[in-house]
């Protein structure tokens, strides 16, 4: 059976997919929500980022298969995810996420996606600031549930302009695998059309940000849903 790894923006933390990977084990589905680590000794984050996330889903899936499923941040590192991985991968699910570039930052990402406000965090991070700085007041709408909130805020990461501007690689020389879109959110209509351009299969639903934090049966029933698709 095809385990679903679910790995979450380096801007928050593993809760994001807890309620997710809860809802999937009930259905007989098996699910792990490994940890982005960065540690500061001078490797790029990406780099940091991917080769902790692969190390928790081999110790975990060890001679099984997996569906990467990104959130957010996390949909750039999928393929260096899967560059580092011992354990075979048969797709990539984007949740509310970007797609990897070639080579290109978050920051340059962002401008192509949406200038105004990539204009804006620029001007903000070069300034000194970091970037995400919510509160509990910013995500309420987002994130009813207060437990949940407050969890989510808790594992915050902000993170400075460095991060920002890293390259992060492609696909490289990595055998193209089936790839889908989930679109929560209309600031990701951009990579969902990119998606679908692709012939990618999309699914759009008018819904927030963390939506996995909101129904997370329902956006397990999807994940189940587009392995499916990804497999057929």
């Amino acid at each position: 059976m095809t385990a679903f790894a679910l790995i979450h923006s380096p801007l928050t933390g593993p809760s994001v997919w807890i309620p997710v990977s809860e809802a999937l084990e009930q259905r007989g589905q098996h699910a792990v929500v490994p940890e982005l680590v960065d540690s500061g000794d001078g490797r790029p984050f990406w780099e940091q980022h991917a080769a902790s996330a692969a190390a928790a889903i081999d110790r975990a899936l060890a001679g099984s298969t997996c569906l990467l499923v990104g959130h957010s941040g996390a949909g750039p590192l999928l393929p260096a995810i899967q560059a580092h991985l011992k354990i075979a991968v048969t797709g990539h699910l984007y949740v509310d996420a970007g797609l990897p570039g070639d080579g290109i930052s978050r920051l340059d990402q962002m401008k192509s996606e949406s200038p105004d406000w990539a204009e804006k965090l620029e001007h903000h991070l070069r300034g000194g600031g970091l970037f995400p700085e919510w509160t509990d007041r910013d995500l309420q709408a987002l994130i009813p549930d207060p437990r949940r909130r407050r969890r989510t805020l808790a594992e915050l990461r902000p993170r400075a302009l460095d991060f920002f501007t890293e390259p992060i690689p492609g696909q490289g020389g990595l055998l193209p695998v089936p790839s889908g879109y989930l679109r929560f959110s209309a600031a990701y209509d951009v990579p969902a059309g990119q998606a679908e351009a692709l012939g990618w299969p999309v699914v759009r639903l008018e819904a927030g940000h963390f939506h996995m934090l909101v129904r997370p049966g329902e956006v397990a029933v999807l994940l189940v849903e587009m392995l499916a698709l990804l497999s057929a």
